[in-house]
């Protein structure tokens, strides 16, 4: 998977669902965007928390943005 960016989105204008756990995000969300290898552009957009992403992820975007989401 090749990240292109990866935010932490404080105040949502639209509630969405987890693509991780699939409940609804009533609050603060990561919001994911890339695409692997020969495959469209997609949107990921998980709930900041260790259930949906884990701490130990190895993409320095990704790790950013879940340090946003723990300092908020």
């Amino acid at each position: 998977m090749t990240t292109l960016s990866a935010r932490y989105v404080r105040q949502p204008r639209k509630r969405y669902v987890c693509d991780w756990c699939e409940r609804t995000i009533d609050g603060p969300y990561i919001r994911l965007y890339g695409n692997g290898e020969r495959e469209p552009m997609w949107t990921l957009r998980l709930h900041p928390t260790e259930q949906c992403c884990p701490s130990g992820v190895r993409d320095l975007k990704i790790a950013a943005a879940l340090a946003k989401a723990r300092v908020a």
